[in-house]
């Protein structure tokens, strides 16, 4: 590799001159880290992990049954009654209920942030 002659810093305003890479050593940037940040699947992707899976299939054996008043349909999900950002328990059957896909996603459009919407945003 030959010799080049030096360039400006890559610093807008800096007249520095730098005989390698693009920045002289005041402006040089940080290193980024290279650990991977710790992933919680419990609060990125509570309804993946096996435990939701294996409580979810529980649930359900123990509440066959939409328990909307006068429905009787097949109960398909089970519902936090209290969300989870609201401050409800995951994983808890006191804060569980089981319902049907029509009558939960009627639940969860009737709720302020409903389908994924941000609280307050209609």
């Amino acid at each position: 590799m030959g010799w080049s002659p030096p360039k400006p810093c890559a610093r807008p305003g800096c007249g520095a001159l730098v005989q390698s890479g693009r920045w002289c050593p005041a402006h040089k940037p940080a290193p980024r880290p290279t650990a991977p940040k710790p992933y919680d699947a419990e609060k990125r992707r509570p309804y993946k992990t096996a435990a939701w899976l294996r409580f979810r299939k529980w649930f359900l054996t123990q509440h066959p049954v939409c328990c909307t008043p006068g429905c009787g349909q097949p109960a398909t999900e089970v519902d936090h009654i209290i969300s989870l950002d609201d401050g409800g328990a995951h994983l808890s059957t006191s804060n569980s209920q089981a319902l049907c896909k029509p009558c939960h996603s009627r639940k969860t459009a009737r709720q302020d942030g409903g389908f994924g919407r941000r609280k307050g945003r209609g």
